[in-house]
């Protein structure tokens, strides 16, 4: 996204008149089988939803700091923390502006917010030392959302603040990574000869080094689950890109289970 389109954005944003902020939060449990890596079952709760009034979206912008472009810059962006594996917030603003829709990602606990304008998408745009404020007008407009007073938000001081963070799904980095390694899944006995398959989607943290860290099921079929894990904890890959240095990064991996 070229400086143009950028001051277009920023000057969109503060002027909608109106807006959506959904919360959704994605609930972890153990899995009951052995796995090399760590591994949950893990799905969405149903959002919280909120209709946004222009005093708001104006709060937004400025708590954002949008007015003057700070964090657009083409600079490395600093500032960055790990996110809590066990823990996984989706946060998303959509603005209306004219006939316009604007899409803005927050992930306060890692410490960075990315928008989306139709096909365009913005650089990542550090939070350092904003995270809060905007957590604050989050609970502001979903006052009975207990569950986003307790996010840990990212604080510059933390002791991982310098490092790249693990991106959460969908977002946009220079390379993501790609698969070097494929390991097919062993089909179970039990489940072929009840001829059950189905596609099990799998969440997977891939580190700097390409290897898979850990796992979320996203999409279980019961029988085939722990055979699904297994094979992608095996798979290897050419590590995701950001800033010219390799990041950790969570992807969606669906494993395909068919008897004939």
């Amino acid at each position: 996204m070229d400086s143009t389109r950028i001051e277009a954005l920023i000057r969109s944003v503060s002027a909608a008149r109106r807006g959506r902020l959904e919360h959704a939060m994605w609930r972890n449990r153990p899995v009951k089988f052995g796995s090399l890596r760590p591994c949950v079952y893990t799905g969405r709760r149903s959002p919280s939803i909120a209709l946004l009034n222009p005093s708001w979206t104006a709060r937004f912008a400025q708590a954002l700091a949008l007015g003057n472009g700070a964090g657009f810059g083409s600079s490395p962006a600093r500032g960055f923390c790990e996110r809590d594996s066990a823990r996984r917030e989706d946060l998303t603003v959509t603005f209306i502006a004219g006939h316009a829709e604007i899409v803005a990602w927050l992930y306060l606990d890692a410490g960075y917010a990315q928008f989306q304008w139709g096909e365009q998408r913005s650089p990542l745009l550090p939070l350092a030392g904003r995270a809060e404020a905007l957590r604050s007008l989050a609970v502001e407009a979903l006052p009975a959302d207990t569950a986003l007073r307790s996010i840990a938000v990212c604080s510059v001081g933390a002791a991982d603040s310098l490092s790249a963070p693990s991106f959460a799904p969908g977002v946009a980095i220079e390379s993501p990574p790609g698969v070097l390694q494929q390991i097919p899944p062993d089909y179970p006995n039990s489940a072929a000869d009840e001829g059950v398959d189905g596609t099990v989607e799998i969440l997977a943290r891939v580190g700097k080094d390409g290897a898979v860290l850990s796992t979320a099921i996203l999409t279980s079929v019961p029988m085939l689950d722990a055979a699904a894990v297994r094979s992608v904890e095996q798979w290897s890959f050419e590590p995701a890109r950001w800033n010219g240095r390799a990041v950790s990064v969570w992807v969606v991996l669906p494993v395909t289970f068919n008897p004939h």
